[in-house]
């Protein structure tokens, strides 16, 4: 099996969470991934690995972890201006894994904060996911017209950017917060 297919993952319709199709080899790649980093000197390759390190373990439900690891790259990559970008990019991630922690007052602060960062040009390019992940925060908490409202709004920026594949995971969420509000109605 090759690396893409290994942390290839399956959205649930109705929890909107991301799941590994093999989490055995998301696991063996967390592992390898804890080896590289053992070895690596350069910060902002090690920023990487604990980003990538915390998105895997999130995804494999392991929050704690997730967070630490998060909290590792953001550590680093906010001493060196050259990675200012990526501050933004971990920030959105660790903001998720508030989120899934349901540690909703800092997931939200955090998530409005990266809304009001994302609206200068240098940051806009992520204004989508710091939506759609807050849309998915609101959905978690039942706060179905919030969570359709962001969705609405992360769809448009989708279309305008034409990532298929973005798209697709907003009509997704859409039609699952549709639904919720047609039951709640």
């Amino acid at each position: 099996m090759d690396r893409s297919n290994q942390l290839s993952s399956t959205t649930n319709d109705e929890t909107l969470r991301a799941v590994f199709d093999y989490p055995e080899a998301a696991k063996m790649h967390v592992d390898n991934l804890v080896a590289r980093l053992e070895n690596e000197c350069d910060p902002v390759t090690k920023a990487s690995i604990h980003a990538e390190i915390g998105n895997v373990e999130r995804g494999l439900g392991n929050l704690r972890s997730a967070e630490e690891s998060f909290l590792a790259a953001l550590a680093i990559v906010e001493q060196h201006p050259e990675t200012r970008k990526q501050v933004v990019v971990y920030s959105i991630r660790l903001a998720h894994v508030y989120h899934w922690q349901e540690k909703w007052d800092v997931a939200l602060a955090m998530f409005d904060d990266l809304h009001e960062k994302t609206s200068v040009a240098e940051f806009y390019q992520w204004k989508d996911f710091v939506l759609q992940h807050r849309g998915k925060m609101f959905f978690d908490q039942r706060l179905f017209k919030e969570a359709f409202r962001d969705f609405c709004d992360a769809l448009v920026l989708r279309q305008q950017k034409g990532d298929a594949e973005l798209i697709a995971s907003t009509q997704q969420a859409l039609a699952a917060a549709r639904k919720k509000l047609g039951s709640v109605t």
